[in-house]
């Protein structure tokens, strides 16, 4: 009988074992997505290029844009915003369309400032 016992005991802490290593192993498999989509996430804000190369801007990208200005809602969150309007420019980032935007601003601020020169 103690035998027996002593048996269905060391199966039990097996089994435990197993669902131990099972669990750790979706915990670390969990864990290297939630860093992949991080860097992805990241990847979507962030511009590739080097800082002292220019942006250089299509007129299909700039109307991609204005676009993605018009048809995506105010309500979210800014970076969550320009993520979704870069989303429908073929290959600019959250971070450059953001960029670009604050440029043609600047540029309209100054043109009306100058009388419209």
């Amino acid at each position: 009988m103690y035998k027996r016992e002593a048996l269905e005991k060391q199966k039990n802490e097996e089994k435990e074992r197993k669902a131990l290593e099972v669990a750790r192993k979706k915990q670390a498999s969990e864990k290297a997505a939630a860093a992949a989509a991080a860097q992805e996430q990241q990847n979507k804000i962030e511009a590739p290029r080097s800082s002292s190369e220019p942006a250089t801007w299509t007129n299909e990208q700039q109307k991609e844009m204005e676009k993605g200005m018009k048809e995506v809602s105010t309500s979210l969150p800014t970076k969550d915003r320009w993520i979704k309007i870069a989303e429908g420019v073929n290959g600019k980032s959250a971070k450059e369309c953001f960029q670009r935007y604050k440029e043609l601003c600047s540029k309209a601020t100054s043109a009306s400032g100058n009388g419209g020169k």
